[in-house]
């Protein structure tokens, strides 16, 4: 029983060892299912699956922030009597979007609002704290009503149970259930959803599972035909598309959406040589496709 009562005091000490949160290449992917007409409501159903990802540091007002590039996927869905408008039906691929510049102090997460520097996240409350007014929280009144902590990537992390607003989970380091930038407040016209939160190209939080097998990949429009990988030793890229008919072009873009490379290929299979891009996150497209791709060479 002594040897037992040692160790209790020693628990709270391990989930209180401060991480790096913005390291082994983070990736958030939220999806939002948003009403076009607003509170009012209205037949057409908007639904944006996307991914943030950390695209190298920037300095801003003397401080070093990470920036932070968004890729997705946008569907719509009419609800209303047929035919849909030309505005409500579809699925469309994006990149080259961007999220507020971020940087962690301590327990906490900042962003550049595009005039200064304002707290999105505090990791270091106590069960009875109320959630300070942040970028994504205007509500004075939300409490901390439960602390837990779990692991990520072999770290402990403290997990915040909330009432009073919109989300129920904040995860230290990671964000709420709804997202990284999404609103804590109660909002009425979309509804957010944080899927995953992934590091080094694997999903781990909530978890491995089917819900996360899509959680580092930007948009999977008809993955099922194609399948890329990149070999370190040579740079170069192969491209698999089995079923392709005819020709298909492949570009390369940075964690920004800015062009890096621009080919085609028909056939099968190709290869693409990437010797003359720094190691780091890019995109690839191939056709309505767009997967990440983490370049590093051996």
């Amino acid at each position: 029983m002594r040897s037992l009562a040692l160790l209790i005091p020693l628990l709270p000490l391990v989930a209180d060892a401060q991480v790096d949160y913005l390291t082994n290449d983070p990736v958030w992917r939220v999806s939002a299912v948003c009403n076009q007409a607003g509170m009012g409501g209205g037949p057409c159903i908007t639904t944006d699956t996307y991914n943030y990802m950390l695209a190298g540091d920037t300095l801003i007002d003397g401080l070093t922030y990470q920036k932070v590039a968004r890729a997705g996927t946008v569907s719509t869905l009419w609800t209303g009597s047929q035919p849909a408008p030309l505005g409500c039906m579809g699925t469309s691929s994006y990149s080259g979007s961007s999220g507020p510049p971020i940087r962690q102090v301590g327990r906490a997460f900042y962003i550049w609002d595009g005039d200064s520097d304002e707290l999105l996240f505090d990791f270091d409350l106590e069960v009875g704290d109320m959630l300070p007014l942040t970028a994504n929280n205007y509500d004075p009144l939300i409490e901390v009503t439960d602390l837990d902590s779990i692991q990520v990537n072999g770290e402990w992390h403290r997990v915040y149970s909330v009432n009073g607003g919109w989300v129920q989970t904040i995860v230290e380091g990671i964000g709420s259930d709804k997202g990284l930038f999404e609103p804590i407040s109660s909002v009425f016209e979309c509804g957010y959803g944080l899927e995953c939160f992934g590091s080094n190209g694997a999903a781990v939080y909530p978890g491995p599972g089917p819900d996360c097998t899509l959680a580092m990949g930007v948009d999977r429009i008809g993955t099922s035909e194609v399948r890329i990988s990149f070999d370190g030793s040579s740079a170069m890229l192969h491209v698999f598309m089995p079923n392709a008919t005819e020709r298909v072009p492949l570009d390369v873009m940075d964690a920004h959406g800015r062009l890096c490379v621009h080919s085609q290929f028909s056939g099968s299979s190709a290869q693409l040589d990437l010797a003359a891009l720094v190691n780091g996150t890019y995109l690839v497209r191939i056709g309505s496709h767009t997967e990440r791709l983490v370049l590093a060479r051996n």
